[in-house]
């Protein structure tokens, strides 16, 4: 079954695509890359052509040298779909990436298929600000241990810390071992691109337009 990743030099964005069918792309959370969706891939790639990709400041995709907001990800996505002749999508989005998807379908509602929103908000009210600014501050430590003990107790809900704790003491170890200044510094942009996030007025038009 195919599989393969290549980077769409355009924009400096790295992708891959796995097995045959209707085109079904993934949208990272905030925290996550390509290697993230690896067990979904494995179950989807069977009945989709499932396409993963790394937004700009994730993973191997090129890395920003100012802030930005998060519209940019939704022209880009845009833009990719155009470059792999893609006329139509299914399209699912997680945290971060359903926020793009959010946008995406309110600006380009021809390019989508069916839109699948996973953990996702309309809009970063004040107390996701909070969170979000709680994030920049643990990222500035540039410590992945410290990080994820200040950051992630919000990722995850109460059961699954206590159920998976040896599994998320593990992944603390990965954190440490793994994420660099870059990281943290590319994260804390993706973190800031979303504090005025708001598509409350606007969300009666996915509806209008997909359904």
């Amino acid at each position: 079954m195919r599989s393969d990743s290549y980077v769409f030099k355009d924009l400096g964005i790295y992708y891959e695509i796995h097995g045959e069918g209707y085109p079904l792309v993934l949208m990272n959370g905030i925290m996550m890359n390509t290697a993230s969706w690896k067990e979904h891939i494995n179950i989807l790639k069977k009945y989709f052509k499932v396409i993963v990709y790394d937004m700009r400041d994730q993973g191997r995709s090129i890395k920003m040298k100012k802030n930005y907001n998060i519209d940019i990800h939704a022209d880009d996505l845009y833009k990719f779909l155009n470059y792999l002749n893609l006329d139509k999508v299914n399209l699912l989005g997680l945290s971060y990436g359903g926020q793009v998807a959010e946008i995406f379908a309110i600006k380009y509602p021809e390019k989508i298929n069916k839109l699948i929103l996973s953990n996702t908000t309309y809009k970063v009210d004040k107390f996701l600000v909070s969170i979000g600014k709680s994030w920049n501050v643990a990222a500035r430590l540039y410590d992945g241990e410290k990080f994820f003990d200040l950051a992630l107790p919000f990722i995850y809900s109460k059961d699954f810390y206590n159920n998976n704790f040896d599994w998320l003491q593990n992944r603390k170890k990965l954190f440490k071992k793994l994420l660099t200044k870059d990281w943290f510094d590319a994260f804390i942009r993706l973190s800031s691109s979303n504090l005025t996030f708001d598509v409350t007025n606007e969300l009666s038009k996915i509806k209008k337009k997909l359904y």
